[in-house]
């Protein structure tokens, strides 16, 4: 089995369309990295958002038990200290849900933009070609 045509003009077609095809696939996967790193580097709001959640959260039980310590009024000091560490918590919490949508939305669209193209070329490629003007058909005798 050849890979390419015998016929000259025809085979460096051939050539030229694979070069291209493996060109384009080339070109799909370099933009579909692309655009993942691109929109990888949006999770970095959520790291922000976790780590100042995280720091409001401990800075907030720290106080309540500091202030809690004190005579007299300590146990009532202690309570909107607490609330306000619950929502230190929830600010982590929608860090940690963010990073984890943007990874999600990159890995979708990097694979996304590279397979779909990709499948469609590789689809158009394997596909046989028939050129009658070059490779006559026989004929009976």
């Amino acid at each position: 089995m050849n890979l390419y045509s015998d016929f000259a003009p025809r085979r460096t077609r051939q050539i030229i369309g694979d070069l291209l095809a493996l060109a384009a696939i080339g070109a799909w996967a370099w933009l579909g990295t692309t655009v993942f790193q691109l929109i990888s580097n949006l999770s970095a709001f959520g790291i922000q958002m976790e780590q100042a959640g995280s720091g409001f959260r401990q800075t907030m039980v720290e106080a309540g038990r500091t202030l809690g310590g004190i005579p007299l009024i300590g146990g009532g000091i202690r309570v909107p200290f607490d609330g306000a560490s619950d929502a230190g918590q929830a600010l982590q919490s929608a860090g940690q849900s963010q990073q984890l949508a943007v990874s999600q939305l990159a890995t979708g669209l990097g694979v996304g933009i590279t397979v779909v193209p990709s499948l469609m070329i590789l689809t158009l490629w394997l596909v046989p070609q028939s050129d009658s003007r070059e490779d006559p058909p026989m004929r009976e005798r």
